[in-house]
């Protein structure tokens, strides 16, 4: 059975990423946290499946303003007729390659992202932080 749209928590967001066309946005909007930890976002845009966004949680201190943290998008739903695409997203943590024997922490650039199950388990004030 399909979940309904009641999520329990919702907070005010700001996302940046690049669209479908390739052009560098930046949207408010809610994030939606429902109670299996399954996030969703609704945008004005389209974006690509398994794209990257940033998500900074908009802080009611106006003096505190949180990093943004890396989501890759998926479950794209079609856009409705007010203009609006509903997607789901999967917090991606940055992984470094450990140094190859021999060599130093400066000779390793290549890292990679990955999903992380624990980071869907954050309780509601570490949503973004």
């Amino acid at each position: 059975m399909e979940e309904t749209i009641q999520y329990p928590s919702n907070y005010r967001i700001e996302v940046s990423g690049w669209a479908h066309d390739n052009a560098f946005f930046v949207e408010k909007t809610e994030l939606f946290w429902s109670q299996t930890n399954r996030k969703r976002v609704r945008l004005h845009r389209v974006l690509p499946e398994a794209s990257i966004v940033f998500i900074r949680l908009m802080s009611p201190e106006s003096w505190r303003s949180p990093a943004p943290v890396a989501y890759r998008v998926e479950g794209i739903q079609p856009m409705d007729c007010n203009g609006v695409c509903e997607m789901s997203l999967q917090q991606v943590q940055r992984v470094t390659k450990a140094p190859e024997e021999g060599l130093g922490a400066s000779d390793v650039s290549e890292s990679t992202y990955e999903r992380t199950e624990s980071s869907m388990r954050l309780e509601p004030e570490e949503v973004l932080s």
